[in-house]
């Protein structure tokens, strides 16, 4: 099956609602029909960025049904095979956010502050962080902002994975013990 591209602008700002939402645009993917080339595959862009793009990439990698990778086009985590890859796990994520409080020691509020808009599902704006940057593996230099977008959906991907525990709490609690919140 070929791979699906849609972009997608997430239109709900409550908890319920988001969920709602990104698991109805799930129901209407085409069933794929057994492994390899017969698994269905999607790709919702669902934040852009200067020359970066959040992609939600669905099936997921771990859990099966509703999960899905945050993908950030235009940075490669993890030097896998040589080449890296775009998925960042919550480990890189939270690496970045230690180097960001490190680098930017006065301006790590403001990250603090965007966090927990996002985490209430609260717009941010990419003003406040045009001039912090972060380094990654190969010593490029991204826009701190582009994390930020990810984490937001890491949020998302928390609460419909694990809808019935605690969702998104979980990687709050995380942020907040490793003293980036």
């Amino acid at each position: 099956m070929a791979l699906r591209e849609i972009l997608h602008t997430l239109l709900s700002n409550d908890r319920t609602s988001v969920r709602k939402e990104m698991v109805t645009l799930f129901l209407d993917e085409v069933a794929g029909t057994g492994n390899g080339e017969n698994t269905s595959k999607y790709n919702y862009i669902v934040e852009t960025y200067l020359q970066y793009k959040i992609i939600i990439k669905r099936p997921g990698l771990l859990n099966k049904g509703f999960d899905f990778g945050v993908d950030i086009e235009g940075i490669k985590f993890k030097n896998k095979h040589n080449n890296g890859f775009h998925i960042p796990s919550h480990s890189d994520i939270f690496n970045i956010l230690h180097q960001t409080k490190i680098k930017y020691p006065n301006g790590y509020s403001k990250v603090k502050n965007a966090l927990l808009n996002l985490f209430n599902l609260e717009d941010i704006s990419s003003a406040e962080f045009k001039n912090m940057y972060f380094t990654d593996y190969l010593d490029n230099q991204h826009p701190v902002y582009i994390v930020l977008l990810a984490i937001k959906w890491m949020f998302i991907e928390q609460d419909i994975t694990y809808w019935n525990w605690s969702g998104r709490n979980m990687l709050k609690e995380s942020l907040e013990k490793d003293g980036l919140i």
